[in-house]
């Protein structure tokens, strides 16, 4: 089922009005900070009163397909942890890889933002959502609500709401037809009802880990247990891995999948570094880390923890 907003040769609508209109897919960072920086504009020329350049502000339409922004620094929410979707989120134990000093912002620090209290220079992953979403939200309150006909008075001036965000909507296609991108998105959940609209610009937004990935030459060999999935000239026999094989956005498995095991985690960067370290506080009975290069995280990390025990909950 394909709804189209109206009979416009191209299938879609256009919502302009006069004001160029674009289309932001996704409202991880990239397009919380998009929407920051037309909300900080567009407060500067309402304290300007210049009103004929804010009539030139773009209007913005973000297509979200979780319920919430933040993209990968965001929590999944139950419903979607039990439907398996593919929205990107970091697993909840995660903490950050890079010193928060590298990235803060001039117009909120750190030591604002924790009102003067000391915290460690790698932040876990909760703080970091929350970091961004009061930067965020400092200039206009209502920056993520999902309505998207708001007005505001300012003295006699009626002010247009200049964005909106449709969240957990999926973007299915986009396309640039006579001088307008064509965005045909769905609502998660209902995939067979489909709506499309015009925009003069569009933005990705999305980031470049938004689905797990693993190698398929990897899959083959764990999944058939044999060197010939490579040509090999090993004539050993086989054996399938009957294991369980998850990818590092799987986390909402990985408890049941570690505790009491020997697990190999592939890869020695950051994440096989932090999943390791979590097995081991979830029980682990061993883990090997395998590296490629031999210069990953994971080979310079210069001490590991001993030994778990259950029944203390400690490291001895």
């Amino acid at each position: 089922q394909i709804i189209m907003t109206n009979n416009d040769a191209n299938g879609g609508e256009h919502h302009g009005g006069g004001r160029p209109t674009v289309a932001v897919i996704g409202c991880g960072p990239s397009g919380m900070f998009f929407l920051h920086a037309l909300a900080t504009q567009r407060q500067s020329l309402v304290q300007q009163k210049a009103w004929d350049k804010l009539a030139k502000l773009p209007l913005v339409t973000v297509y979200e397909r979780s319920s919430t922004p933040g993209g990968l620094w965001s929590s999944p929410s139950p419903n979607e942890m039990r439907e398996e979707t593919h929205a990107p989120h970091m697993y909840p134990e995660l903490w950050s890889n890079g010193p928060k000093e590298a990235v803060e912002f001039s117009d909120y620090t750190f030591l604002e933002h924790f009102q003067g209290r000391e915290v460690p220079t790698y932040l876990p992953r909760s703080d970091w959502l929350d970091y961004l979403l009061k930067r965020t939200t400092r200039v206009d309150p209502l920056l993520f609500s999902s309505c998207d006909d708001v007005e505001e008075k300012k003295g006699n001036e009626s002010l247009e709401k200049l964005y909106s965000i449709r969240f957990q909507t999926a973007v299915r296609h986009v396309s640039y037809q006579d001088s307008h991108f064509r965005v045909e998105s769905m609502p998660t959940g209902e995939p067979t009802a489909s709506s499309v609209d015009l925009y003069d610009y569009c933005i990705w937004a999305g980031g470049q880990n938004g689905n797990p990935r693993i190698p398929r030459g990897l899959l083959n060999l764990l999944k058939t247990g044999g060197s010939h999935a490579y040509d090999s000239d090993d004539d050993n026999p086989s054996s399938p891995f009957k294991g369980t094989i998850l990818h590092s956005s799987h986390m909402q498995h990985f408890e049941p999948a570690v505790a009491g095991k020997r697990i190999v985690l592939i890869g020695d960067s950051s994440s096989a570094e932090d999943l390791a370290l979590n097995a081991v506080r979830l029980g682990v009975s061993k883990v090997y880390i395998l590296s490629r290069s031999g210069f990953g995280d994971c080979v310079y990390t210069g001490s590991w923890p001993g030994t778990y025990n259950p029944k203390t909950k400690k490291l001895e």
